[in-house]
């Protein structure tokens, strides 16, 4: 399985292209001690700003807190429990994904 870690450094090098970019990581977490693990990967960014935010992806004022629906990609990473709990739990976040609206229109 990708690490966070991983994930962070591979779309920076992706958006080295372009300048950077912005990465927004939303997790049920407290904002300080995620920027303190990003902080000890010791990686060069490129550019790349990671923003933290604490929330939860099922929570619409959560999602919306953070534009999701200005994002150019969703990733929806697993979590760390039995692989039914952790695919059902990705599902009702693409669903509450679903739920966010942009000038009317639904994002899928």
């Amino acid at each position: 399985m990708l690490s966070q870690g991983s994930l962070l450094k591979q779309l920076s090098i992706a958006n080295k292209s372009l300048g950077g970019g912005v990465v927004v990581v939303l997790a049920e977490r407290d904002k300080e001690e995620m920027e303190m693990d990003i902080a000890k990967l010791e990686f060069d960014f490129m550019g790349t700003s990671v923003i933290c935010r604490s929330g939860s992806p099922l929570i619409l004022a959560d999602l919306k807190k953070v534009s999701v629906s200005k994002a150019h990609a969703i990733i929806v990473l697993a979590a760390d429990e039995n692989a039914d709990q952790s695919d059902a739990r990705a599902l009702r976040v693409v669903l509450s994904l679903a739920g966010v609206k942009e000038g009317g229109v639904m994002l899928w």
